[in-house]
């Protein structure tokens, strides 16, 4: 008999921790899961940073993803001599950094570009979907991109040519479409 009082009399002094803990543990709903948003078109997940919280404590929900579309048109003279089976590559680089989360946001379109004579044309769309906490104050990129590769042999390129459109853009309104037509030679 005095066993069984003395055994649970440690099972009762052993559970006492665990009867002040459940008392101090908070549920709110920034204590599950992950802060992101799901892209409905792609089935792709993207997190959100750090969730912000109000005054109150309590989380407040990250603003909806900024999106919109960057056109870049662009006109290549060729002043160098390339073959006639020369391929000409172009991409267009959409960037930003959103300084309340801290994370990076890179954009990439490329196409073959299309000769006529000494003169290469390229049309590149590059759509962007970023989860921005604060789009206001967040500023973008563009640049792009034209390699010449020799098609016959397939070798690496034999030009590339990199250039900025624009540094420090301001975020474009929502939805907008951003359309910017620029010159090189090659």
């Amino acid at each position: 008999m005095k066993s069984l009082i003395l055994v649970t009399l440690c099972l009762a002094i052993a559970t006492v921790p665990a009867w002040g803990q459940a008392a101090s543990v908070k549920t709110t709903p920034s204590a599950h899961g992950v802060a992101g948003y799901l892209d409905p078109q792609t089935g792709t997940f993207t997190t959100a940073g750090r969730v912000q919280h109000a005054a109150s404590g309590a989380p407040t929900s990250p603003p909806p993803p900024t999106q919109g579309t960057f056109v870049v048109g662009l006109t290549i003279n060729l002043v160098n001599s390339y073959p006639s089976g020369e391929i000409f590559i172009c991409e267009a680089h959409a960037d930003t950094f959103d300084d309340m989360s801290g994370l990076d946001f890179d954009e990439t379109t490329i196409v073959s570009g299309t000769r006529s004579g000494n003169t290469v044309t390229c049309q590149m769309t590059v759509p962007y979907f970023w989860p921005l906490l604060d789009p206001t104050n967040d500023v973008v990129e563009v640049d792009f991109t034209v390699e010449a590769y020799n098609g016959n042999t397939g070798t690496p390129p034999g030009r590339i040519s990199v250039h900025g459109i624009v540094s420090d853009y301001p975020m474009p309104p929502q939805f907008k479409v951003t359309t910017f037509n620029q010159g090189d030679v090659l």
